[in-house]
């Protein structure tokens, strides 16, 4: 409960930086990071563990290479909150959640673009839609 209830405060106070400022707060990154592996590492002491962790971080480390492979059309930001993502709720989950806020993502989009208000060059927050995800998985008890 309380890994859960610290990375939903990750990513309601970046969340609030991205919609606002288009920006993550880059302090935030460590120290969520370096309390999620020592929350793992204690939960679990054995080499297991950090095998466990490097899985967990695959998501977040693809999406920080895409970012650099588009030149910034994926955020950088993005894909390093992805990755304290995967430290916090695993592989598999975040997946997951990268999945639904894509879907998310590309449906608000689509009806911003059907009503004028965007077109298709359009940058969209992303984490207001990883955060739904993560909270619609939080209630539907998957985190």
């Amino acid at each position: 409960m309380v890994k859960t209830s610290l990375f939903l405060l990750f990513l309601a106070v970046n969340t609030i930086s991205d919609f606002r400022k288009k920006e993550i707060l880059i302090g935030t990154i460590p120290v969520f990071a370096i309390t999620a592996v020592v929350m793992s590492v204690q939960a679990q002491v054995n080499a297991t563990a950090f095998v466990s962790l490097f899985w967990d971080v695959i998501p977040g480390l693809l999406l920080l290479i895409l970012s650099i492979l588009t030149k910034g059309a994926v955020g950088f930001g993005d894909g390093l909150v992805v990755l304290v993502c995967g430290l916090y709720v695993g592989f598999l989950k975040t997946i997951a959640v990268m999945m639904g806020a894509f879907l998310l993502a590309s449906l608000a989009g689509g009806v911003l673009i059907i009503f004028k208000k965007a077109h298709r060059k359009t940058a969209l927050p992303f984490l207001p839609f990883l955060s739904a995800m993560c909270v619609l998985l939080c209630i539907g008890g998957g985190l």
